[in-house]
């Protein structure tokens, strides 16, 4: 069960982000703000997740490996020059990039929306979400971070 909502969590980040340009000096912008819930909610959630991490400033991105990021395409697209200058933040940490993967078959607004990034450092104290191998989410509860 936790699996399943693992997996679901990391689909769901890379299926809603924000397409926005990113930085490297800049910290982190929220993706949503809601006039009818507290920013503190977010953050309390958030904090149960700490494998879920911002990408530059606009995007989220899943830690699946110590090195590696699962990011959507869209957020990852123009990045491969900028990769020495992109920065992946998991809560107070700061992670470089050394390489981005595009999926070979995406393209602009099309399927196969995902892209990897490989950090320049492993990430410490965290732990990689693993791969969801089951089939029965079927029904289940999704919570986005």
């Amino acid at each position: 069960m936790r699996m399943n909502r693992l997996l679901l969590i990391a689909v769901g980040c890379l299926t809603l982000q924000a397409a926005t340009s990113l930085s490297s000096e800049a910290a982190p912008a929220p993706i949503v703000i809601r006039h009818d819930r507290a920013d503190a909610r977010y953050v309390e959630l958030g904090a149960q997740f700490p494998a879920v991490g911002k990408v530059g400033r606009g995007g989220d991105g899943t830690l699946i490996a110590p090195e590696w990021v699962l990011t959507a395409a869209h957020v990852a697209r123009g990045m491969q020059r900028r990769a020495p200058d992109l920065r992946v933040h998991f809560g107070n940490q700061s992670y470089g990039v050394a390489h981005v993967v595009l999926h070979p078959d995406w393209t602009d607004m099309g399927p196969h929306d995902v892209a990897l990034l490989r950090l320049a450092e492993p990430v410490a104290g965290i732990d990689p979400l693993a791969i969801y191998s089951g089939e029965d989410e079927h029904n289940q509860v999704a919570t986005l971070v």
